[in-house]
């Protein structure tokens, strides 16, 4: 498989894992960690939440960027283990 054709799957892997994993923790109370509180506070002055739609979009951005961090950690380090495994070794004759 070619170079370019690697990159493109693990592009693929890195957004469909990222959007099945926000659904499915943002489908699931309790199941994706909170920020603290003086950091939300932080972070809606910041975007500028006003109402609660604001604050709605403001959590789904959140959920993105944690799903994106954990699925892109969790694929690099698979892809480390995978290559220590695979690669050859050097034989001493």
């Amino acid at each position: 498989m070619s170079r370019r054709k690697k990159i493109m799957l693990i592009i693929a892997w890195l957004v469909f894992a990222t959007f099945a994993l926000a659904y499915v923790c943002g489908n699931v109370p309790g199941a994706f960690p909170r920020p603290p509180e003086s950091f939300a506070i932080w972070l809606s002055n910041l975007y500028g939440a006003q109402d609660a739609e604001a604050l709605l979009d403001l959590e789904l951005i959140y959920l993105f960027v944690v799903s994106f961090a954990v699925v892109f950690v969790c694929t690099a380090f698979v892809l480390f283990v995978w290559r220590r495994i695979h690669k050859p070794h050097d034989q001493a004759i």
